[in-house]
């Protein structure tokens, strides 16, 4: 069964020091590794709630202490997995302020030290580097403004609908339910079709879809951890 060692809900501090003991003879010299590696580990997130897993490998007895003034963001649990190795999945919950958050995670066993850091980005940082388009539609990403379409916005009273045509495939990917003038915590429902040669391949309909941000030249609307569609206002 799964170990619970931090608890997003507060129940366990990371300020809290674990020790596991699976003391091998002292010959022996110490191994502590982190998926097979013997160098510390740093993974960069997204906004997103997300779960990361890890294995620990040590043929001492080894020690966790955390790092990091807030860990009520984090959930850490572990299971033995072998006689001298432990997975870990380490999940992560939305991000919805300004300002990146990181927590780091010491080994220590005989004398080694090795690092485990997450490092998680505002939404403000994360949106600048995404493309135009919708992601995470039927499990995939369906970019708008690739060079060669031809980009239309209907606008009528109380929302707008925006259409994309690709002329060379035939395609046309429409986006219907935008409000009429985005702006930042307001909801909407976005209905999403896209056609290709005149079958209709996806037709999907998005309820509690919120605008995060608006800038001046892009707008990130957000429904789910996966699905978001960043647009031209």
């Amino acid at each position: 069964m799964p170990q619970r060692i931090l608890s997003a809900l507060g129940a366990l501090s990371l300020a809290f020091l674990f020790l596991i003991s699976c003391r091998r003879p002292e010959s022996e010299a110490s191994v502590l590794t982190l998926n097979g590696e013997d160098r510390d580990i740093m993974v960069g997130l997204g906004p997103d709630a997300d779960t990361l897993r890890f294995t620990l490998q040590s043929n001492k007895g080894w020690e966790i202490t955390p790092l990091g003034k807030d860990d009520s963001w984090v959930t850490l649990e572990h299971e033995r997995t072998g006689t001298t190795s432990w997975s870990f999945s380490l999940a992560v919950s939305e991000l919805t302020g300004i300002l990146p958050r990181s927590v780091s995670l010491l080994f220590h066993s005989e004398g080694k030290t090795r690092k485990f850091t997450v490092q998680q980005e505002p939404p403000a940082s994360f949106f600048w580097r995404r493309q135009i388009g919708a992601y995470g539609v039927k499990g995939g990403d369906f970019l708008y403004y690739p060079p060669g379409q031809q980009v239309s916005q209907l606008r009528y009273p109380g929302g707008t609908v925006l259409r994309i045509l690709e002329p060379a495939s035939a395609k046309v990917c429409t986006l219907s339910g935008l409000p009429e003038t985005l702006v930042a915590g307001q909801e909407c429902t976005l209905h999403y079709r896209v056609c290709e040669k005149g079958l209709v391949t996806i037709s999907e309909t998005y309820e509690g879809v919120r605008v995060l941000r608006v800038t001046p030249s892009l707008a990130w609307l957000r429904q789910s951890d996966n699905v978001y569609f960043i647009v031209i206002p």
